[in-house]
């Protein structure tokens, strides 16, 4: 459950602005971490992710840490 100001949330779709929101995660233990650095990070669709160089087998060899002859 969450408190939040009632300027923070817009009355038509009822979603919360999350910069003025000014929200914190807890980490675990005693540490918390701060949520102001906002980025974006854009799904890439399955086509650009497999005509990458290296395409699915780089991903799968930096899971596994072993290398990969091509």
């Amino acid at each position: 459950m969450a408190r939040v100001r009632d300027e923070l949330i817009d009355p038509k779709t009822l979603y919360i602005d999350q910069l003025g929101l000014d929200a914190i995660g807890r980490m675990g233990g005693h540490g918390y971490a701060r949520t102001r650095d906002y980025f974006e990070l854009p799904t890439r669709s399955l086509q650009a992710w497999t005509d990458a160089p290296g395409g699915w087998r780089a991903v799968w060899a930096c899971h596994q840490m072993t290398p990969v002859y091509t």
